[in-house]
């Protein structure tokens, strides 16, 4: 006999394998199902008394005065974390994850459980995990891998709740680091001009990685106008295009979301699809790209001239064709909504923070749509084309015209758009430049109010000063005195002046 028992007591039974060594006490549970647990003694006697706690524990239990789950927990307890983390990477695969994607995450979680000396799920701390990864990050790791790192760990704690194997997450308070403080990859997206000219020289490219020059073009063409990723490309076959709509279509398996997406395609690029996949089998893939996309994708660079890093530290690879995607929807003016939803994004603060770039160019021509806040004489001037650009960068640089300068200046310039507003015969006042702001903004107002001025001031045309196209009233007074710089309405003339002979 493989086991020999040797004495019962109610519904439980002890005995001893091969009839020696320790006592083991078999029972039956609340729910039914039948148990064998060692007591880990020789001791008859210590063995009757445990197995009698097990089966008062049972009966409390089926009483309700025992939680069942405490145990599940405590038996959960016992076993070692390894064999938890591999049932967690089979339950990712089950989910419908990748096989890469599971190793990897259960990776990183073996090497933070490793470094902890964490053995049983009790030996989870937060503080030895938060000390790790600051180790790690001290040793050269940026604040984006250990987030990958923490999130990969909390992700299996998580599990382990909600399979009911541990009553609590202890790493559940420890957040993520902000990655823009220390990103070391940070992408540019290129221009519509880059990619004419990546895809022109791609096209009549030789062959790499095991792709022709038309087949990587269009492959980079693709995923500029859909935002495909990598694998979602490698995905399509020549069913996934519907090229009657057009339309393209991403498997669920595929879809890093998990469910099919059906993006639009240009009609001028359907129409060169057509083309493109008239030989091809309907289940044949397209793109059979290899792993390291970005070595491919930075010689196709070279061939085309554009630089793979600019002078900020910005680089391209072939997840910033996606980049290019939604920074040229944003471009275009296109709906947030919109974006996001091309884009297959959960929330719009992903597609606008991290996927839509802006150059100084765009923030530049955004600032010049607001509302023109200088003077109004100011924007008269812009209005009339009068505007000295030079004499405006003089004064911002740190010129200040003379007080007497600055005098004469307003004085001629608030006279020649001031007009005759009463008649010939009214008192006369002094001509003298304006004492103070307020009488400035008065005349100011005047011309302004008046159907006939124009809309600034223009330069004086010597013409216009000619005394046979004065008015009858003004034209006596003109042929007998002086001709001033500017001419003067009546109502301003002073008491008369020295006069002097037109050809003197």
């Amino acid at each position: 006999m493989a086991k020999k028992r040797q004495r019962s007591r109610g519904t439980g039974t002890l005995f001893k394998r091969y009839g020696r060594g320790l006592w083991i006490a078999s029972w039956y549970d609340h729910t039914g199902k039948r148990r064998e647990r060692s007591t880990r003694t020789t001791d008859k006697a210590a063995a009757e008394r445990i197995l009698n706690k097990l089966i008062t524990d049972v009966a409390l239990r089926r009483e309700g005065v025992i939680d069942a789950m405490v145990d599940r927990y405590a038996e959960a307890g016992r076993r070692q974390i390894s064999e938890h983390l591999g049932d967690y990477k089979r339950a990712l695969m089950d989910k419908g994850n990748t096989e890469k994607h599971a190793a990897m995450s259960a990776q990183r979680v073996q090497s933070i459980l490793d470094a902890t000396k964490a053995v049983y799920l009790s030996d989870v701390k937060a503080d030895a995990v938060q000390h790790y990864l600051a180790e790690r990050r001290a040793a050269g790791m940026s604040a984006s891998s250990s987030n990958h790192y923490l999130t990969a760990i909390k992700g299996f704690l998580r599990w382990l709740v909600k399979e009911r194997r541990a009553s609590t997450n202890p790493l559940s308070h420890l957040s993520r680091l902000n990655a823009r403080t220390d990103r070391r990859r940070i992408r540019r997206p290129l221009t519509s001009y880059e990619l004419r000219r990546l895809l022109t020289t791609t096209h009549e490219g030789p062959t790499r990685y095991g792709l022709t020059g038309p087949v990587r073009s269009w492959a980079y063409r693709l995923a500029a106008e859909t935002g495909f990723r990598r694998n979602e490309l490698r995905s399509l076959t020549r069913s996934s295009f519907d090229l009657s709509e057009p339309t393209v279509m991403v498997e669920a398996s595929y879809s890093k979301r998990r469910r099919n997406d059906v993006l639009p395609l240009r009609s001028d690029t359907a129409a060169e699809l057509r083309e493109f996949l008239a030989d091809r089998p309907p289940d044949a893939c397209v793109f059979n790209l290899p792993d390291r996309t970005a070595d491919m994708l930075r010689l196709d660079l070279i061939d085309a001239g554009i630089e793979y890093e600019d002078d900020g530290g910005r680089v391209v690879d072939f997840h910033s064709l996606r980049h290019a995607f939604i920074t040229g929807l944003a471009a275009a003016g296109v709906h947030p909504k919109q974006a996001q939803e091309l884009a297959r994004h959960s929330t719009i603060s992903l597609t606008m923070d991290h996927y839509t770039h802006m150059s100084r160019g765009q923030l530049a021509t955004a600032v010049e749509s607001l509302p023109d806040l200088s003077r109004p004489e100011r924007r008269r001037q812009r209005a009339t084309g009068t505007y000295d650009s030079k004499a405006a960068s003089i004064r911002q640089e740190g010129y200040q015209p003379k007080p007497q300068q600055f005098e004469r200046e307003t004085m001629q310039f608030s006279a020649t758009r001031c007009e005759i507003t009463g008649a010939p015969d009214e008192t006369a006042r002094s001509h003298k430049p304006l004492a103070s702001a307020t009488d400035s903004d008065l005349v100011r107002q005047d011309a302004s109010g008046n159907d006939n001025a124009p809309g600034g001031t223009r330069t004086p045309d010597r013409r216009i000063r000619n005394p046979m196209l004065y008015p009858a009233e003004l034209r006596a007074h003109a042929l007998e005195n002086t001709r001033p710089l500017y001419p003067i309405p009546a109502s301003w003339q002073g008491p008369p002046r020295h006069k002097a002979p037109l050809d003197g």
